[in-house]
């Protein structure tokens, strides 16, 4: 419903260079291959996922 609000998640985050929020130091080309190395979450669904993954064991 509302695309502007969705958020970048790295796939892996050894691959991760750099946050994609802050683009204005990075031209395109590494933008788009830095988009590639994600998948959109909403904020809900990507806090859940980092909530999970810093509680792994804690958490089921």
């Amino acid at each position: 419903e509302h695309p502007e609000i969705l958020q970048f998640h790295h796939k892996d985050k050894k691959d991760k260079s750099f946050t994609i929020g802050n683009t204005k130091k990075n031209p395109t080309k590494a933008i788009k291959e830095e988009i590639e190395k994600c998948f959109l979450l909403c904020p809900n669904c990507h806090f859940l996922l980092h909530f999970k993954e810093k509680n792994k064991g804690i958490i089921k």
